[in-house]
């Protein structure tokens, strides 16, 4: 072909193309989310859109089931059964309409901790040969609007700053408008009151000042306030009282200090609120990073997300309202993206796994006995859970897609789950009549997910310390049993952890919560090789953190943070260990010699781990308030911290 003139090699190509055989189409098919408020009645229907995303197919027609699924709402009391397949006609369709048949009412269901709206599901199935499901389940939110004279609703509070001068502070105030059938709020008045002991008015009269009164956008809508050219650094104290016209009796409450983001390392603060009286706070539940936001757990329950950067940086996302869970979590929740969207999941204290809409805020399921009986699969031979699910996904390799779990029961047979991430089904349990002779004591921690093994490691609290590894099973059969392992289980002594096992190149790490006795080990999982250091400062903090460059490894105990070298046969102390006011759980920024630990002092802390020295350290908080674990944005470079006094922090990295 070499010096053919160009309209020849242009006319083979064409030929190429016009002999070559057509690809067929996969089409690719999506089911819409609905937030409806629910109204009272008579019963009515709503539109859910099933949509191809590739435009009406082309060779032939597609063909998909779909179902009505029960969550906090059930059939028929909230909606009507109902189930068919839908036929997208070649050339013509890309999308249905599915009309969906709502039973309202009047009932008062609506709580101030709760506040639970319900949903279902419409659940999409058996894609003809020409299609592929690309979102499988759609969730039908009926927002509540039966509680009378409702105040603000999820009122939180997102503070940063315009400009570098003393009066750019900038604090924006969100929340949900409150839903009612009767009589919808008239306005909204915000007022507040500034100084260091400041408190929020209990009445517009009492405030040093207010804003002109809003307008509430729609029933069940987000609503934004910005307060701007505030003195930096000051308190306010603000009071968000809903008028029909009388004031609602739950008034909301929000209260944070204003600081310059453009000069410091903190970007922004994201501050819950709550009715006066009724308490509220994040705690220090680490904030969880995905790619929709920053997620965290509140004391209360309530999940909230936050835009990880930009001007919009700590408010909720676009698509995204904060939902009431009801009990708080206690460690990190992982965020995974699946085919179906991404995933937020949540163990509570009180025995529930939850999974969340990320992008949404929506229940997709639910394990919890708060539910109704039939909205779903509870968990049997159990009291609850408060390890933090783990899981193994075959979109990064795995043989099936599970979630892996441990439970803490008070007669200490506890049980180890398998669930079906997608609808939270229970694919396999583990417990006494499948392992060895004694009890499986409570699994308080996450457990670890061997992908080349195929296998989960977790350890167990109270005087049956143990270290145990389960076979998940083979592809498209989810099977838990006993690792067939030298070691396996194996009984560490008397304490127990309430921390999570750790696995780096063969190697588990795992911590006791133990006094003088205190413990870190180290497990060659092939042969059972036991490593330990006995340090003797009480608890190690939630999990070892293991340098993926060497063989250095990182934790923090009740007073000290340590950096430890593991050869393979000692483990031995690289430095010092650094003093710290109760050290949270460690962090460190990947391919770098910084370390982050936040403490119980209002620090944020940055070591260099060669040197075992503290670099900088930033003041988040006054003494005495505890910093919790951080966790990296490392795209944008943030480190997201919590603390018990109900403020979470995004601050760059490094300082």
């Amino acid at each position: 072909m070499r010096g053919a003139p160009a309209r020849v090699v242009r006319a083979l190509a064409f030929l190429l193309l016009a002999v070559a055989p057509a690809q067929a189409q996969i089409s690719r098919i999506v089911v819409d989310d609905l937030r409806q408020i629910e109204g009272t009645g008579p019963a009515y229907k709503v539109p859910v859109k099933v949509r191809l995303l590739d435009g009406p197919p082309t060779t032939a027609d597609v063909t998909v089931d779909f179902t009505l699924v029960p969550g906090l709402a059930i059939a028929p009391d909230d909606f009507s059964p109902q189930g068919a397949t839908l036929t997208f006609r070649k050339g013509i369709d890309d999308t249905l309409i599915v009309d969906i048949e709502i039973i309202a009412d009047n009932k008062d269901e609506w709580d101030i901790t709760l506040q639970q709206d319900e949903m279902f599901f419409i659940q999409l199935s058996k894609p003809s040969a020409n299609a592929t499901l690309f979102k499988s389940r759609g969730t039908i939110t009926l927002v509540d609007d039966d509680h009378r004279d409702a105040g603000v609703q999820y009122l939180s509070a997102v503070t940063d700053s315009l400009g570098s001068g003393l009066n750019d502070g900038r604090n924006r105030l969100q929340w949900r408008v409150p839903a009612n059938s009767e009589v919808s709020p008239k306005n909204f008045e915000v007022c507040w009151n500034v100084g260091p002991a400041c408190n929020p008015p209990d009445n517009p009269a009492e405030a040093q000042k207010c804003d002109p009164l809003l307008i509430p956008l729609g029933p069940g809508e987000k609503q934004l306030f910005t307060h701007t050219d505030l003195v930096v650094p000051e308190t306010y104290c603000y009071s968000v009282f809903t008028l029909y016209p009388a004031i609602s009796a739950e008034i909301g409450e929000v209260a944070t200090q204003t600081f310059d983001s453009t000069i410091g390392p903190v970007q922004w603060t994201f501050t819950p609120g709550g009715y006066a009286g009724a308490g509220r706070g994040i705690d220090v539940v680490p904030p969880s990073v995905g790619f929709d936001g920053v997620f965290s757990v509140g004391t209360n329950g309530v999940v909230y997300s936050m835009e990880r950067s930009g001007a919009d940086g700590g408010l909720w996302p676009k698509d995204f309202f904060p939902l009431a869970l009801g009990k708080g979590a206690h460690n990190r929740n992982p965020v995974v993206p699946l085919p179906e969207g991404s995933r937020f999941f949540v163990g509570t204290e009180s025995g529930e796994v939850h999974s969340v809409d990320a992008r949404t805020g929506s229940v997709v399921w639910s394990r919890a006995p708060l539910f109704p009986p039939g909205s779903q699969q509870l968990m049997t031979s159990s009291t609850g859970t408060q390890a933090v699910p783990a899981g193994v996904f075959k979109a990064f390799g795995g043989q099936n897609d599970v979630l892996v779990m441990g439970t803490q029961t008070a007669a200490g047979n506890t049980s180890f789950f398998e669930l079906n991430p997608a609808t939270g089904e229970n694919l396999d349990t583990f417990s006494l009549a499948d392992g060895p002779p004694g009890p499986i004591d409570n699994v308080l921690g996450m457990s670890v997910v061997d992908y080349v093994g195929n296998r989960a490691y977790f350890g167990t609290n109270g005087g049956g310390f143990t270290l145990w590894g389960l076979d998940l099973g083979p592809a498209g059969t989810p099977d838990l049993k006993l690792a067939p392992l030298p070691w396996n289980p194996l009984p560490l002594g008397g304490g127990g952890t309430m921390g999570a096992t750790v696995l780096r190149n063969g190697w588990l790490y795992l911590g006791t919560d133990i006094g003088a006795a205190s413990t870190v080990y180290s497990l060659r999982v092939s042969d059972g090789t036991l490593n330990k250091l006995t340090h003797g400062d009480g608890q190690v903090k939630g999990f070892v953190w293991p340098d993926r460059r060497d063989d250095r490894v990182y934790f923090t105990t009740d007073h000290q943070v340590w950096g430890v070298k593991d050869d393979g046969t000692l483990l031995a102390p690289l430095w010092a260990p650094i003093n710290l006011g109760s050290p949270s759980i460690p962090l460190q920024m990947p391919g770098t010699d910084f370390l982050y630990v936040g403490d119980g002092n209002g620090h944020l802390v940055e070591i260099d781990v060669k040197a075992g020295v503290v670099v900088k350290s930033v003041t988040l908080a006054k003494d005495g308030v505890q910093i919790g674990a951080p966790s990296l944005d490392n795209v944008f470079k943030v480190v997201h911290v919590g603390s018990d006094d109900g403020v979470i922090y995004a601050v760059r990295v490094p300082f």
